[in-house]
């Protein structure tokens, strides 16, 4: 990677990225049990006192070979027997795109072509066409796609583990991985038929192209097209891609901008690297679209036709940003795309011109809402008419799911109040160079947080945010791992 050597920039995006983490770790630290906020971390502790011990044998710590494989497989195994167990079937919006994927699979189209969902939200058929692929070829089920869950959630679990090792030690990042592979918010959503767990390894994978080495196998330009790629992909999943396009844009135009003045003769190579990704990204987003209207999917290839309306239920100051019952029936009532449209945008016309003092409270409780509320435990486990109880140690009775809600707290308070030392220690190391692969992630959380602010929230949306989340908390790792030893007092 290139140097990121603006320190107004960097230093920007650091102060800023821990001032939001440090408010949120706070918060967390009020909400959460400080059991299980201590549990976490002691996981933490446990893999750095293990890495440790394998340092001093002859391997001289864990192989990056050997932590992957394992990562891979226990991620792998401790997911399947997770889904497995559970009898979790597709409900609301995830019943309705399994059955379009069946129908499509059956050759019958009708219902993304005569359904308001799908003729509003077109970008929702990328995903049903993917399920119908594999239910054309494989017979596919439910209990198929929960499988190719574990398979995604695995994968962005080693993605998490080396994209931190682009910007710390082998021990640091492993931690980080570890962590994340114990991460209960996870399960939440496992079992569960949403487009979230393909589209967020994409992603990842995506920004894990684009901070690959300058000095790699292959050319800058090339691997950007890749990651250009990889991310319209993941685009076409779940419309969410453009947050770290958006980002990595930004980062490479300051870069530029930095050339630039300092003369360096470099801004011409960079603009191409851009443009190499932006146009990999646009270009394949816009022959995906082309691709779905051709094939007769849908009319409206994989647009958003109405993209007021997450701002509509975001600014919504009754509902607290969440969908609620009145927005739907006020605009989905009227009987034309037209009138939704206008109705729409008078609602958000309205509320926009609510005062800063409103929409600012707005904000307050958007943000407890979306990044300190406990997870939702319908998606995973509303087919159990009540959730067992169990007896543990030190914490008395506990329902199977408050105890998972609790520890995901736990791991959510110890994982940002990591990112606010993060961004902490970054922000006083912001005139050094190596800093711009934990500049980008923390863009991409900005722009993430920034953007929730005003449009719709539910708490699973979190789920992207928090991979880069834990990424950045592998700075902290670091340095709690790393502190030199005190020498030992010398004798009087």
């Amino acid at each position: 990677m290139a140097r990121m050597n603006s320190s107004l920039f960097t230093g920007a995006v650091f102060f800023c990225c821990a001032a939001v983490t440090g408010v949120i770790a706070v918060s967390l630290l009020s909400a959460a049990a400080a059991l299980y906020v201590l549990m976490a971390a002691a996981f933490a502790y446990l893999y750095a006192y293990a890495y440790g011990q394998a340092q001093k044998t002859r391997l001289g710590g864990v192989p990056p070979s050997v932590y992957v494989s394992a990562l891979a497989g226990v991620s792998f195994l401790v997911k399947l027997i997770f889904v497995l167990n559970l009898q979790t079937q597709p409900e609301s919006d995830f019943h309705l795109l399994y059955t379009a994927a069946v129908s499509v699979a059956n050759g019958d189209v009708s219902l993304l072509h005569g359904h308001t969902y799908f003729q509003t939200w077109a970008y929702q058929t990328g995903f049903v066409a993917w399920m119908s692929a594999f239910i054309r070829a494989f017979g596919a089920d439910v209990t198929f796609f929960k499988v190719m869950n574990c398979v995604f959630l695995t994968a962005t679990n080693v993605l998490v583990y080396a994209t931190a090792r682009r910007f710390v030690s082998e021990k640091a990042a492993q931690c980080a991985g570890f962590l994340y592979m114990l991460n209960p918010s996870v399960f939440f959503l496992l079992p569960v038929l949403t487009n979230q767990h393909l589209s967020n390894m994409l992603i990842l994978l995506g920004v894990y192209l684009y901070t690959s080495e300058k000095a790699s196998r292959f050319p800058r330009g090339l691997t950007l097209a890749a990651a250009g790629a990889v991310l319209a992909l993941g685009n076409a999943i779940r419309p969410t891609a453009i947050v770290a396009v958006g980002a990595i844009l930004c980062v490479e135009l300051v870069q530029c901008a930095d050339a630039l003045m300092r003369k360096r003769g470099l801004e011409a190579r960079r603009l191409l690297c851009a443009a190499s990704l932006a146009a990999a990204y646009f270009g394949l987003a816009f022959i995906l679209s082309f691709s779905v209207k051709a094939s007769g999917l849908n009319p409206h290839g994989l647009s958003n036709r109405l993209p007021q309306w997450k701002f509509v239920t975001g600014l919504n100051y009754e509902s607290n940003g969440h969908w609620n019952t009145q927005d739907s029936t006020d605009i989905f009532s009227l009987p034309t795309h037209g009138e939704r449209e206008d109705r729409a945008k008078e609602l958000l016309a309205e509320r926009l011109s609510a005062g800063p003092g409103k929409i600012l409270s707005l904000f307050r409780q958007k943000t407890r809402a979306m990044w300190i509320s406990y997870d939702a435990p319908e998606w995973a486990f509303g087919h159990w008419s009540g959730s067992p109880a169990i007896t543990l140690p030190f914490i008395g009775n506990v329902t199977v799911t408050g105890l998972l809600q609790s520890a995901a707290m736990g791991f959510h308070c110890l994982v940002f109040c990591l990112s606010a030392l993060s961004c902490w220690l970054l922000f006083r190391r912001r005139a050094s160079g190596g800093l711009t692969v934990p500049c980008l992630l923390s863009v991409v959380f900005l722009f993430y947080f920034g953007i929730h602010l005003v449009i719709e929230v539910q708490q699973r949306y979190r789920d992207f945010g928090m991979l880069f989340i834990f990424i950045l908390a592998a700075y902290g790792l670091e340095f709690l791992l790393n502190r030199p030893e005190r020498p030992a007092p010398a004798n009087a």
